[in-house]
């Protein structure tokens, strides 16, 4: 009895949801507590000394990732940070898991609600926990952030239907436990402004609505909930919105709005359609003229088509309309900001669960036709269950991209990547496959035949990696020949500054400097490093071994700690911390 009575006072559920729904995700998701770090987890986790050390006040005051995207997520960064101290990679998978079964007891429990039935609300709980999309938010350490959003809207959610319930007896404690669900979902994830709307949403539709209602009582609460994380955002962060493109480009309007409607239609048929599965769909932002106005209209012609159909609908299927729609309208909104692959399916996460909602809302009054989402739930189930191994390590998740986009350049640059930090130990081959990599990373860019210029901002990074991927190759054979052609060197470092500066070319054209006797320009080169990314553990290092050498004890022993707090792993500036000290 007391379980339940924990389980019903903090997360307002019963513990038999929770357990099945737990027993759900482990059945499908349990390979992904042995994955490694994968993608962008490399610079949000073992790069980020404030999430891996528990430094309290950083989490809570500072952008979860670069500043300019506009990401604040103090609780998701919190609650990754505690399981990282845990157990590492594995506490964080955990944790995903865990927030995972926890939306999929509030999803049960809302399903329960909108059907009456428990058989329909396993099997549209169960669509939406083992739905292929899901994968990617559970099997991946930088995404864990949006089962935990998704949790706690779900969870304001049924606190509001609570206190609809209770309006009528005048007791409103649930309106103000909503809003605090839904501030803290903010707090894990700014896709979570999705979660206001859906709780007004299910109050309007879903069954057992009294006639009347106070809604003054819950809008004043989630009104200061939106009040108050906007303010947070505005006080902390120098562009609160993420207004800043990444890639410094700005599209056409035109462009940009087909942009936005093309993510919608696509987001859309992933849900209907999961396939390809990938974190790494092929986007052209800049589409012909008439590929532009196409998606536009297709847009404005699924929204259409919502809308009506959501006028006919039982108030079950329009809160299941809103379910999948609303939730992908921050993403679409903001797509500039996200990186070069806006196309992807941990956007889809709430949605799943409107996805399953209107799956069972239209087989409800057709239970002949039950045998059909039983079948299709097995199907997803082993579709997300083989789709979890592509996440397990980095050569899986490439080999996984370049399966189903083998002429997208950005891969080959990441295989290549992946291939020189094998090379650093030595190893011939890897070098080699390195080469070829960013080579065919360079033959796969795209250009106009016209203006010989690059057609994209992805492209363009690619070309830009490429070549500093290829810089790194030359440095690394000459270190194995030792036989070091300094100029050569320079020059292939300055060729891959002159597309587009990034740090790793200034520590590599650094390096050459100091083969080349040039200290002076050498240290100037790995504080420009510095200037883009003062979080470059290699710069630092470099810089506090320069010093060393130079009898600059002092300033090396500052450097030298510098690069060990970027990076803890970084056994060469360990090495050289103790030899100074």
């Amino acid at each position: 009895m007391g379980l339940r009575f924990l389980c019903k006072r903090i997360c307002g559920m019963a513990p038999y949801p929770m357990f099945w729904c737990g027993l759900a995700v482990l059945l499908i998701y349990w390979p992904a507590l042995a994955g490694q770090l994968v993608y962008d987890d490399s610079e949000l986790i073992l790069q980020n000394p404030p999430l891996r050390n528990g430094d309290l006040s950083q989490l809570l005051g500072e952008p979860f990732y670069v500043g300019q995207i506009g990401y604040w997520r103090p609780l998701a960064a919190l609650l990754m940070s505690a399981a990282w101290q845990l157990a590492g990679p594995v506490g964080i998978h955990a944790l995903a898991l865990l927030a995972h079964a926890l939306a999929g007891a509030c999803a049960f429990r809302l399903s329960l609600r909108a059907f009456g039935d428990g058989r329909y609300a396993a099997l549209a709980t169960l669509l939406f926990l083992w739905h292929p999309v899901q994968v990617e938010s559970v099997a991946w350490c930088s995404a864990v952030s949006g089962p935990i959003a998704g949790f706690l809207v779900l969870l304001a959610i049924e606190l509001a239907l609570r206190w609809r319930d209770l309006a009528a007896t005048g007791e409103h404690r649930h309106a103000w436990l909503a809003a605090t669900a839904c501030l803290a979902a903010l707090l894990a994830k700014e896709s979570a402004v999705a979660g206001l709307p859906l709780v007004l949403a299910a109050i309007a539709w879903l069954p057992d609505r009294p006639q009347k209602l106070p809604w003054r009582r819950i809008l004043i609460p989630m009104a200061i909930a939106a009040i108050l994380w906007t303010a947070l955002r505005l006080s902390l962060l120098s562009e609160p919105f993420g207004t800043t493109d990444p890639n410094g480009t700005a599209l056409p309007v035109l462009h940009a709005l087909s942009a936005s409607g093309e993510l919608f239609v696509r987001h859309l048929g992933l849900l209907a359609v999961p396939w390809p599965l990938t974190a790494f769909h092929p986007f052209d932002q800049s589409p012909a003229t008439a590929t532009a106005l196409a998606f536009s209209v297709t847009a404005i012609l699924v929204l259409g088509i919502g809308v009506f159909a959501a006028r006919r609908a039982t108030g079950a299927t329009r809160f299941a309309l809103a379910a999948i729609t609303v939730p992908l309208l921050p993403h679409v909104a903001a797509f500039q900001v996200v990186g070069t692959f806006p196309l992807t399916e941990r956007y889809l996460y709430l949605s799943a669960f409107g996805f399953g909602l209107l799956v069972i809302a239209w087989l409800a009054n057709r239970p002949q036709l039950l045998p059909l989402p039983t079948i299709a739930v097995v199907v997803l189930a082993a579709i997300a269950f083989v789709h979890t191994g592509s996440w397990q390590d980095q050569r899986a998740l490439i080999e996984n991209g370049l399966h189903h986009a083998p002429d997208d350049p950005l891969l080959h640059v990441m295989r290549g990547n992946l291939e020189l930090r094998a090379a650093e130990g030595g190893d011939d081959r890897a070098l080699l496959a390195a080469r070829h990599a960013f080579s065919d990373a360079l033959a796969t860019i795209r250009i106009d035949p016209r203006s010989r210029e690059v057609v994209d901002a992805g492209s363009k990074k690619a070309r830009n990696d490429a070549r500093v991927g290829l810089a790194w190759c030359e440095l690394f054979t000459q270190q194995q020949q030792e036989r070091f052609d300094p100029p050569r060197l320079v020059r292939a470092f300055e060729k891959a500054i002159a597309g587009e500066a990034t740090a790793a070319a200034w520590v590599g054209l650094g390096i050459g400097y100091e083969l080349d006797g040039n200290d002076d320009r050498a240290r100037h080169a790995w504080r420009q490093a510095l200037a883009l990314d003062e979080r470059c553990a290699e710069a630092w290092y470099y810089l506090a071994r320069l010093n060393h050498l130079r009898g600059q004890s002092g300033r090396a022993r500052e450097q030298a700690q510098r690069a060990v707090h970027c990076n803890p792993d970084f056994r060469a500036a360990h090495e050289l911390l103790t030899a100074i000290q």
